[in-house]
């Protein structure tokens, strides 16, 4: 049975779940307004022999999300600007421009991604929704490359900041998934993402269901057989 306890790793709260003599690590960011508790389950539902060591970082920011109510993010989302895009359909609302925190969040997350490759020899980056696209830039700028990428629900991002880098990384697996439905980050613009790994020779798989900005159960299905082939 599965022991998570609360661990600061390079200057994160950090749910872990390890077993002694692993070599492999996986590193899942949660989304904007969850915490490092809402992803947390997947370890034991993606991974039941243990073969992986888990790592679930909270947030750096803290953000309101109802009453007296509290979650975390990785950086600020302009709410203007998704309320537009969501209401006029518009695809790519974010592409075209680096939003304020996204580096120092990326930065965060790169100091955990080279403490966690230092104990294991293959390392697994994440997330879903916001920490989707926070775990594409850490991929992207890390010295050491990833074993592989997961895009639960994510989108595209910072175009000027990305697209420099992504011919660097030829060959990287990558897991993506989307819903048709999704309200909040468009299924259009997750097609125009995976244009881009295939355009730079990723080994993608791409999942897309009927559903909205979630996990379902095809998903993971998908997901666990991907883990357990890398």
């Amino acid at each position: 049975m599965r022991n998570f306890q609360l661990k600061k790793l390079a200057g994160l709260d950090c749910i872990v779940t390890e077993k002694p003599g692993n070599t492999k690590a996986v590193i899942l960011l949660h989304g904007f307004g969850a915490d490092y508790r809402d992803l947390a389950s997947l370890a034991v539902e993606l991974d039941e022999a243990e073969n992986f060591d888990w790592f679930f970082p909270n947030g750096i920011l803290p953000v309101a999300i109802g009453p007296h109510m509290e979650g975390r993010a990785w950086f600020p989302i302009d709410m203007v600007a998704l309320e537009e895009s969501m209401r006029t359909g518009n695809r790519r609302p974010f592409a075209d421009r680096v939003p304020d925190g996204l580096t120092r969040a990326s930065d965060a997350i790169l100091g955990l991604l080279s403490e966690v490759q230092k104990s294991h020899s293959t390392v697994v980056i994440g997330g879903f929704s916001q920490g989707a696209m926070i775990s594409l830039d850490v991929t992207l700028h890390a010295p050491q490359k990833p074993a592989a990428l997961l895009q639960l629900s994510g989108s595209l991002l910072a175009l000027p900041r990305w697209e420099p880098q992504l011919g660097r990384l030829t060959g990287l697996k990558v897991f993506q998934s989307h819903g048709r439905g999704d309200p909040i980050l468009p299924f259009a613009a997750s097609e125009d993402l995976a244009g881009l790994f295939k355009k730079h020779q990723y080994e993608l798989e791409f999942v897309h269901f009927p559903g909205g900005h979630e996990i379902p159960l095809n998903v993971m299905t998908a997901l666990k057989k991907f883990l357990g082939q890398v």
